[in-house]
């Protein structure tokens, strides 16, 4: 089954639970290794993208911007009056070269083979935190993980990110890594609207890929929206002890 588990709570002490499509991964090596080898060509493709919109769009906006300025500070130089509208389109041109530069940014990650979960995650927050409040917060004793899954795991959480952004009204978000017994957990809360998203795709539809990636390496994606809003993610990574 895939793991991500979205928890509705109701009326009483029950729990309705709603499940994705089913992929089998755990106990099939080999189809764990065919699902783990689309995701790493998903990963090249995004990262890919990524670069090649920072390098395209991302620098043709900035230089737009640039002649932009110079032509405003020449026609002031010769004294031509400049409508009202100027300014409007050159703060037009500052917000889509940052929005492109975002934008890229998310989707191109940087690699993760050797980066240390914890650094990665804060970096990660520390993105965020340019566009809403995002607060980073990790056990002491969380240094060394197996270098596969932690990178699988930051993975995991860039794409919950990535989901989670597209919900309406988000204002704040949390990330999170703890461990508890034999498990390590990341752990994702946002205040904005779960069931809402600025994207065509419902919001369940979001979160398939976290959620695939989670069972192919053997975690548990489970997904708790919050009332009236907001939702909780917990990504349970067992390890050896």
């Amino acid at each position: 089954m895939v793991p991500v588990t979205i928890r509705e709570p109701t009326p009483g002490k029950t729990e309705a639970r709603r499940r994705g499509p089913e992929v089998r991964t755990g106990g099939n090596g080999e189809a764990r290794d065919k699902v783990l080898a689309l995701l790493d060509a998903i990963d090249l493709e995004r990262e890919w993208f990524g670069r090649t919109m920072h390098e395209s769009l991302c620098q043709s906006l900035q230089g737009a911007g640039f002649l932009f300025r110079v032509l405003k500070t020449r026609l002031k130089a010769a004294e031509v009056p400049l409508p009202p509208e100027m300014d409007d389109l050159e703060a037009a041109l500052r917000r889509a070269a940052a929005e492109a530069r975002e934008i890229s940014l998310l989707i191109g990650e940087p690699p993760v083979s050797t980066t240390p979960p914890v650094s990665a995650l804060a970096d990660l927050a520390e993105r965020i935190s340019e566009k809403i409040p995002c607060d980073f917060l990790c056990d002491d004793f969380i240094t060394t993980m197996d270098p596969f899954l932690a990178g699988q795991l930051i993975r995991i959480a860039r794409e919950a990110v990535r989901a989670s952004l597209s919900a309406r009204d988000i204002s704040r978000m949390t990330l999170s890594l703890s461990h508890e017994r034999d498990e390590v957990i990341l752990t994702l809360e946002h205040d904005g609207d779960f069931a809402a998203t600025d994207q065509t795709l419902p919001a369940a539809t979001l979160w398939h890929l976290p959620g695939i990636r989670a069972g192919a390496i053997g975690a548990t994606l489970t997904l708790t929206p919050r009332a009236p809003l907001g939702v909780k993610m917990k990504c349970k990574l067992p390890i050896e002890p």
